[in-house]
């Protein structure tokens, strides 16, 4: 099996631990980089190559590169007719979704998306629960996601800070929470609307660099002591200081055309990283937290239910390797779902959102979204 691997940073890391016999070649602009990733995880199968166009012959493409580069990529990867991993998001803009959906709609070889929460033990039992219409019609769906300090200003310090080249907070970090509550809810998401800013990470707060030069170095949330091989991130930068136009918290509030409701928080403020979430259906409740995977179904006058998976280990609570094994599957059938579509879906509310959030005013993801639901 031959799989091209384009990007060597830090999410081709997931790759390279669960695929590395499969790698053929890894391409990035940096060869010194990919050179770095074959020697580190044993890729001995592989060669580093700049331009991934010169490959050759490959049985299946990973595109493990900054968001901003994605079409790019794909739009290339579309006309090699292979299996292909894209990474979320999709795109960075709206213009740039309609383009490549466009072009990848149709494909029968399999597009899978980086979506790791879907492979998750939680996340995978919820659906499963809904499947069996444990808590009967679906009602509303609070969603949380908390980020660590030094997890959030991470994004503050590297590329992801400029909404240019991510889409903003919700695209670049939560697509793959928009595209959950979009498998739970029956329907497409109809209206959305939203509030955030940049409250804390604003100019004046520290030095030009993170240094033990700055007064607040010792008590500050924000120092990351951690050496990055593969990330962009760049921990002399002070989050406070940098140029950014991205939020460091948003909420957003959804309805779906079966008149299901949803609210998701995304907060860069909190002492750990988690994600929540809490189903209300007209016959009970599901409660889920990641740190554990633990799954509770809730139903009044009954025994209250408790599901836990054997072991949370592993990257993305185990849900890269599950991935990983997916996509394997995807190349050796030749062919696979199509995951694109819910992809575009995903990145859509996200971009709905910041467009509530800087407009004040309420999308209609029906005319926000047409590209996606051919009424052009």
């Amino acid at each position: 099996m031959r799989i091209l691997l384009v990007g060597s940073g830090n999410r081709a890391k997931a790759y390279a631990t669960f695929l590395k016999d499969e790698i053929t070649y890894v391409s990035d602009v940096d060869c010194e980089k990919s050179k770095m990733l074959i020697k580190e995880y044993s890729l001995i199968n592989a060669v580093s190559i700049q331009d991934y166009k010169t490959c050759g012959d490959v049985d299946a493409i990973i595109i493990a590169v900054p968001d901003y580069v994605h079409e790019e990529v794909i739009d290339w990867a579309f006309g090699e007719n292979v299996p292909i991993l894209l990474e979320k998001p999709v795109a960075v803009t709206g213009e740039s979704l309609e383009r490549i959906h466009k072009k990848g709609a149709a494909s029968e070889n399999g597009i899978i998306l980086g979506f790791t929460l879907r492979y998750t033990f939680m996340y995978k039992k919820i659906l499963e629960l809904l499947k069996k219409n444990a808590i009967g019609e679906i009602i509303s769906v609070e969603a949380a996601e908390t980020l660590d300090p030094v997890h959030a200003a991470k994004f503050f310090r590297r590329w992801h800070r400029f909404s240019e080249n991510s889409g903003g907070l919700l695209n670049t970090k939560c697509s793959h929470d928009m595209d959950m509550i979009n498998q739970i809810i029956p329907g497409r998401p109809r209206y959305i609307s939203s509030f955030g800013s940049n409250k804390i990470f604003n100019a004046g707060k520290g030095e030009d660099k993170c240094t033990e030069d700055c007064i607040e170095y010792s008590t500050c949330r924000f120092v990351d002591m951690n050496v990055y091989k593969y990330s962009s991130a760049d921990t002399l930068i002070c989050p406070y200081n940098v140029s950014s136009d991205i939020v460091d918290h948003q909420v957003v509030a959804m309805e779906f055309d079966s008149g299901t409701t949803a609210v998701f928080t995304v907060s860069m403020h909190s002492d750990k990283g988690d994600r929540h979430v809490h189903i209300h259906g007209t016959t009970g409740s599901i409660k889920a937290s990641f740190h554990n995977q633990k799954v509770f179904l809730l139903k009044t006058g009954e025994k209250n239910l408790i599901f836990e998976p054997e072991s949370t280990s592993g990257s993305h609570g185990g849900g890269d390797e599950v991935l990983c094994r997916e996509f394997l599957k995807c190349i050796k059938l030749a062919s696979s779902e199509n995951q694109l579509e819910d992809g575009i879906t995903a990145s859509a509310m996200a971009l709905a959102a910041d467009e509530s959030r800087k407009s004040g005013k309420v999308v209609d993801m029906t005319l926000f979204a047409d590209y996606m639901y051919n009424k052009k």
